[in-house]
């Protein structure tokens, strides 16, 4: 509250001199950064304006803008705004500064996320490429990764089929190894996408990553450019993640339900949770299903088809419930890491104490879903897949 307060005194201080007509667009961002700190967007974004209305060259006027353009909602006016800072016109050869690298490397960011909310995920993977080039030019390790390489963590990295028990087996990993968590991906799901410079930070070793990427040709050559060798790939019955994920949507407070029509393909109608689970449940076998089927087949092709360039460990929802232990032994051999500390980190971490978890039933789905929608399913199902990881035909 006394902060706020002080923002408000500074506010009112910055406003009774700029009203006298002063041009200063020092004074105006100034004015625009303390009206966004007591929430007051639209004002904010004035002020920025007439900043950069005095100085079009003034950065941080036009990054301060791009901010509150996204918290308002006006994502191709902030796009407009980070574009000033992440390609500047430069006068006379000078040089950035530290301070407008700095600025440029995080518009980048913005723009990354920007273009993944708005579908361009190609845009999106080129942008955060460049974030990542620019805020660290050697791709160095991130933090707590150095220390994990020095106690010989390799890469470990989960690509999984969203609603199969992945963020719960990510929390094993990074418990039993103390690695960071690092996320080399950006898009909307199933059909993520792999940024390069990421993806060698990733291969350095020393970090963990659960990520739902698709076994498309450019994942799986930038996976091989990047450098790293092994993978886990974790699957699931696409009927069962197909029930799961309708169950979970029905559960989400607002806010999360917001993110998820962002980050999914294609995305959740605005009314979908004022449906009742019946017509939740068409909507995801209609819509949700046939990702989850395409996410499963790219990886039955890839493996089927692949020079092994990759060493793949392919692993199942099914297998991880009925021997939680045996999986997670397996998955931590598979990468070359101890396991000593595993029975210690699964009897803390128990499955029905993560927020994901309800009922880990793999039939579940052949008691809810009607005949008509298991056979709908069924025909665009291959066979041949389900017989590989012995899933019901």
């Amino acid at each position: 509250m006394a902060a706020r307060g002080q923002a408000a005194e500074a506010a009112a201080l910055f406003e009774s001199v700029l009203t006298t007509g002063v041009q200063d667009a020092s004074a105006w961002n100034a004015l625009a950064h303390t009206l966004a700190v007591l929430g007051e967007l639209d004002r904010s974004e004035s002020a920025f304006t007439r900043a950069i209305e005095i100085d079009p060259h003034f950065v941080d006027a036009w990054f301060g803008r791009g901010h509150q353009q996204i918290r308002l909602g006006k994502l191709s006016a902030a796009e407009d705004s980070f574009r000033v800072v992440a390609y500047p016109q430069r006068c006379d050869n000078n040089e950035l500064s530290d301070s407008q690298k700095t600025l440029q490397a995080y518009a980048f960011h913005a723009l990354g996320q920007i273009f993944a909310q708005t579908g361009r995920l190609s845009d999106s993977v080129e942008a955060y490429d460049q974030w990542y080039r620019l805020a660290d030019p050697k791709l160095t390790a991130v933090s707590g990764q150095r220390e994990a390489i020095d106690r010989g963590i390799p890469p470990i990295f989960l690509v999984g089929m969203q609603k199969s028990a992945t963020e719960y087996i990510r929390s094993v990993l990074l418990a039993v190894t103390g690695a960071p968590l690092v996320y080399p991906d950006v898009g909307t799901t199933p059909r993520n996408r792999l940024i390069p410079s990421a993806a060698r930070i990733v291969a350095l070793g020393g970090c963990v990553v659960r990520a739902h990427l698709e076994a498309t040709r450019e994942t799986l050559m930038t996976l091989e450019e990047s450098g790293i060798t092994r993978l886990a790939v974790h699957l699931r019955d696409p009927r069962a993640a197909t029930l799961s994920f309708a169950h979970h949507i029905a559960r989400i407070d607002r806010a999360e339900f917001e993110s998820f029509t962002r980050y999914h393909d294609p995305p959740l109608p605005q009314e979908y949770q004022t449906l009742s689970f019946e017509r939740q449940l068409e909507w995801a076998i209609e819509n949700y299903y046939p990702g989850a089927a395409a996410f499963a087949l790219s990886w039955f092709s890839a493996i089927r088809g692949m020079e092994q360039k990759l060493t793949l460990h392919v692993t199942t929802y099914e297998q991880f419930v009925a021997k939680p232990a045996q999986y997670f032994d397996e998955l931590l051999s598979f990468f070359g890491v101890s396991t000593a500390t595993l029975q210690g980190s699964l009897d803390a971490l128990r499955p029905e104490s993560g927020r994901n978890y309800r009922l880990g039933d793999p039939t579940e789905w052949t008691r809810v879903f009607s005949r008509s929608q298991q056979a709908w399913m069924r025909e665009r199902l291959y066979g041949e897949l389900c017989a590989h990881f012995d899933w019901p035909i």
